[in-house]
């Protein structure tokens, strides 16, 4: 019987749902689950000022792709009345046991992956962090958030920004230009985009694709952070720097590294070829 896509993704995150916690530490003690918080807010520095858990103190939130519950605790720890779902048991195990372990309240709900489990008007907050770019039901999940946020509800996101360093460099200058690999620009964003190669599938997504895609709400704000990039050795290196690179004479990959050189001469700030687009809608 043929593997559909969704059964695809769900096994490939059920091996382990994104986290990474220190090995000296008791896998599911208090110390490991924090080590785990560390580490992600660590490597992502902006993500706190960004989020600002504790803004919605009171309010009701929905994290769609928990994980093994990090910011899940961040928004209970902030006292909201918070919500995680996620495809995969591994990531409802962690999150759940995370919860107890933490002492904090939360619940942890399964979903299919499309359809939000929820009455319309639910949710004063849906967040969603690096998730939605791997779901072929993206537009389906943007609709439902609309449909269960309350009116002047947000919906928080951060999608994978395609005008970025990692993608342009790391994802196809090394791998189509270096490497000489001949699959299409979406295979070799899917496979190479996480740290454990194999993605089943991933897209990156410009502002102005996210705005058309989310028309229906009443504002849309867009800005991207995250200047980064992976080496064949080391991965997440800051992108401050020039690529002088030869010129490959693909059109687009040339026209970026010409850009993003220029920005570099100017002392402007790479923010803006980050790999992480961040997005805040209001219904």
């Amino acid at each position: 019987m043929k593997t559909t896509l969704r059964e695809k993704i769900t096994q490939y995150w059920d091996v382990q749902p994104p986290h990474k916690g220190c090995e000296e530490f008791p896998k599911g003690s208090l110390e490991w689950y924090r080590s785990i918080s560390e580490h992600r807010y660590r490597v992502v520095p902006y993500m706190r000022e960004h989020v600002r858990f504790e803004s919605y103190a009171g309010k009701k939130v929905l994290e769609i792709g928990c994980g093994a519950g990090t910011d899940l605790c961040e928004f209970a720890r902030s006292k909201t009345l918070v919500t995680g779902i996620d495809i995969t048991d591994s990531a409802l195990s962690l999150a759940r046991e995370r919860l107890a372990v933490e002492g904090l309240a939360g619940t942890v709900v399964k979903y299919d992956g499309r359809r939000l489990p929820f009455d319309g008007n639910s949710f004063d907050l849906v967040y969603s962090w690096g998730v939605l770019h791997h779901s072929p039901y993206m537009d389906d999940i943007f609709a439902e958030a609309h449909r269960v946020l309350v009116k002047g509800g947000e919906l928080k996101l951060m999608l994978y920004h395609r005008k970025s360093l990692l993608y342009y460099y790391s994802i196809l200058y090394l791998r189509m230009i270096q490497q000489g690999m001949t699959e299409s620009r979406d295979e070799l964003l899917s496979t190479f985009s996480e740290f454990r190669s194999g993605c089943p599938y991933t897209r990156a997504l410009s502002p102005m694709e996210v705005q058309e895609r989310l028309w229906y709400f009443t504002r849309v704000n867009t800005t991207a952070d995250y200047c980064v990039y992976d080496t064949p050795e080391e991965r997440k290196r800051v992108g401050d720097h020039r690529f002088d690179l030869p010129p490959c004479g693909i059109a687009d990959m040339d026209a970026f590294f010409a850009e993003f050189n220029a920005s570099v001469e100017a002392g402007e700030d790479l923010k803006k070829y980050g790999w992480h687009l961040l997005i805040s809608a209001f219904k």
